[in-house]
This record gives structure tokens, C-alpha cells and sequence, in this order.
């Protein structure tokens, strides 16, 4: 696949044995998306395409269960979504690569990390929480509005439909209220270069992410004044503006 930055690309690609929806836009080097909790892979492509485009290629995928990619019915779990990363980036090939990963996206980055670093050239972790607990609680209950929001994207794009949405979101929340649960010590073992971005008004704690940044070796901080957790969707111009003054600094 191949496209500009104005438009992605997408298919189906055989990677680990399932069929798995491959989003793309750009061209360039690759920079490799990771979507946020019950997302899909054209959200950050189509946010930070425009800018980011026209330097790089933006490539990312549909995780198990979410987007265009099949259930398999099983718990959700951070170790088996940095599985899966690691599976596609074996996929992909002429690594490593820079991984850009909002909120799970964030999370799956640091397992992928921590399993296989060789494969990772640096991360952007934008509105990733480490713990659980560096978050405020917020209302998931059916009606809600966040349920309601996901829902929608849910079943515009799930092969299985939008009734199975009770199913996949049943576990997801568990998961989310109950992990990750890293350490400064896990974060510490990470060498590669990591921006962590999130804006001031995220529900996760400007004191986690703070405490993020200082346990990661080669940490790099970005707090966003005027944005929530979708600092990305909300500033998409700075967002990619931070991301790319990242990228020159870590390259020199």
C-alpha cells in the first residue's frame, strides 16, 4: 500500500496467522501508529496525516478486537497488545521503528519495549498511563457518553456488528480499571528515546505522566495547556509540530 498525505490506504494482511486490517498514508520513513482503547487505526492517520504526511510514512493496524480486526473472545491483556505489536513490526520489517501510541496504543508501545526492544527505535506516548491508579476514574456504564462515543465507531467498522459491542467492551473496561500496573523499575529498563505528551486537562495525572518521563532513561516531556485526553484530535497541528521537533532532536 501506498498513499499522500491526504488520504490512507487500507487492507487486510495476514500477520500471525489472523487477518488483520492494515491502515497507511504518506510516504517516507515509517512511522508506526498505535490506536487508543476500542479504536482503529485511521483516527491518528487521518489526525496527524495532513502534517506528518508529508514527511513520513504513517502506518498503522487494527489490534484483536477492535476496528476492522476480529474478536477472538478472549480477556484483553497489555502483555498479549504488545504481542501483537511485536508481530506486526516483525511483519513490516526494516526496523526498528518509531512508535506513535495514544492512551492502550501508548501502553501496548511500553510492552512491546519491554519484550523486544531491538525492534523499536523510539516511542511517542501520548496520554499513556503506566499504572492504573495515574487516572482518574470515569464513567464507562452503558448510556454514558463515553460508551455511547464508542459504541457508534464501534459498530460502523467491527466484522462481528455493532450487538457485539456489550461483549468487547465488558472486557476491555475491566481491563482498563484494573492495568496496567509497570513500574518506575520496568520504565527504567526502557533505553530507547520516549516523548511522553499529554495535554493538562487529561484524566490521567500531569503527576504520573511527570513521573513517567523521569523514570524513562532518554524521557522527553510535552504537557499541552487547553487539552484533554485527545490532545491529538483537539491540536493536531502542534501535536505533529511536537512529534517532528522530537523526531530532529533524537536524530541530531
Amino acid at each position: 500500500m501506498a498513499g499522500d498525505g491526504a488520504a490512507f490506504q487500507g487492507a487486510y494482511a495476514d500477520i500471525g496467522g489472523r487477518k488483520v486490517w492494515v491502515s497507511e498514508r504518506g510516504s517516507g520513513p515509517a512511522l508506526v501508529f498505535l490506536h487508543g482503547g476500542l479504536g482503529y487505526s485511521e483516527q491518528l492517520l487521518d489526525a496527524l496525516g495532513p502534517t506528518l504526511g508529508q514527511q513520513y510514512r504513517l502506518i498503522g493496524f487494527d489490534r484483536i478486537g477492535q476496528g476492522r480486526t476480529s474478536d477472538d473472545g478472549r480477556p484483553f491483556d497489555y502483555g498479549r497488545m504488545g504481542a501483537e505489536v511485536i508481530e506486526f513490526l516483525e511483519w513490516l520489517g526494516d526496523g526498528p521503528h518509531v512508535l506513535v501510541g495514544w492512551s492502550d496504543g501508548g501502553i501496548a508501545a511500553l510492552f512491546a519495549a519491554l519484550q523486544r526492544p531491538d525492534l523499536i527505535e523510539a516511542m511517542v506516548l501520548i496520554g499513556t498511563n503506566y499504572h492504573y491508579e495515574g487516572q482518574d476514574a470515569f464513567d464507562v456504564a452503558p448510556g454514558s457518553e463515553v460508551y455511547r462515543f464508542l459504541e457508534a465507531d464501534y459498530g460502523q467498522r467491527a466484522p462481528e456488528g455493532a450487538e457485539h459491542f456489550a461483549s468487547v467492551s465488558e472486557r476491555m473496561f475491566a481491563l482498563w480499571f484494573s492495568e496496567p500496573r509497570l513500574t518506575d523499575e520496568d520504565l527504567s529498563r526502557i533505553a530507547q528515546p520516549a516523548l511522553v505528551m499529554q495535554g493538562e486537562d487529561d484524566n490521567i495525572h500531569v503527576e504520573h505522566a511527570v513521573a513517567m518521563w523521569r523514570a524513562l532513561p532518554r524521557g522527553h516531556l510535552s504537557i499541552v495547556p487547553g487539552a484533554g485526553h485527545g490532545v491529538a484530535f483537539e491540536k493536531p497541528d502542534f501535536t505533529a509540530w511536537v512529534i517532528l521537533d522530537f523526531l530532529r532532536t533524537m536524530r541530531g
